[in-house]
């Protein structure tokens, strides 16, 4: 893996994928070293700086239903169930956010590592080394979500082993 540090161990298994087991096993723990500089899902705190460019790492409160007065109603850079004809659209073909970041809203719903809770507060140093099963955050929306739910501080759930057309997940690394 171009000479990076793992960032995932699974269980008794290691951090070697290819020796994982074929089918996902709850009881087994899946455990990420935030140092290694591999590849890895990112945290929700990485993804909402992302997806909204702030300009803090102060604490973020973040809850299911964001506010109504801070919504981002934007064609230019989502795609949505209102202009997407119900299927997802080669990424990159809405505009850029202002970290050069592209579908970082609309198109397909984005996994993170967190699980999910109805109100947090994300501190950007405390983040669980271990995943905790049961319902995974999802973040942007998707192609078939309203627009109401293509925004930076709009949040879903999932549960980790399921999957759909349109849910998928953006990698990132540390340098």
């Amino acid at each position: 893996m171009e000479g990076l540090s793992p960032c995932y161990s699974y269980g008794s298994w290691g951090t070697d994928p290819e020796c994982w087991p074929k089918t996902w096993k709850t009881d087994q723990l899946l455990s990420c070293n935030w140092q290694a500089n591999g590849y890895r899902l990112p945290k929700e705190t990485e993804w909402q700086y992302a997806a909204s460019v702030t300009s803090t790492l102060s604490p973020i409160v973040i809850t299911a239903k964001p506010p109504t007065n801070n919504v981002w109603y934007s064609d230019d850079y989502a795609w949505h169930a209102l202009n997407s004809g119900l299927i997802t659209h080669s990424v990159g073909t809405k505009k850029a956010n202002k970290l050069g970041l592209y579908d970082m809203l609309g198109n397909v719903w984005e996994w993170v590592w967190d699980t999910y809770a109805d109100s947090v507060i994300i501190n950007w140093e405390n983040q669980p080394q271990q995943m905790v099963y049961g319902n995974k955050a999802i973040r942007g929306g998707s192609m078939s979500a309203g627009r109401e739910k293509c925004q930076a501080e709009f949040r879903d759930f999932m549960p980790a082993e399921r999957k759909k057309k349109n849910v998928g997940f953006r990698i990132c690394r540390n340098r």
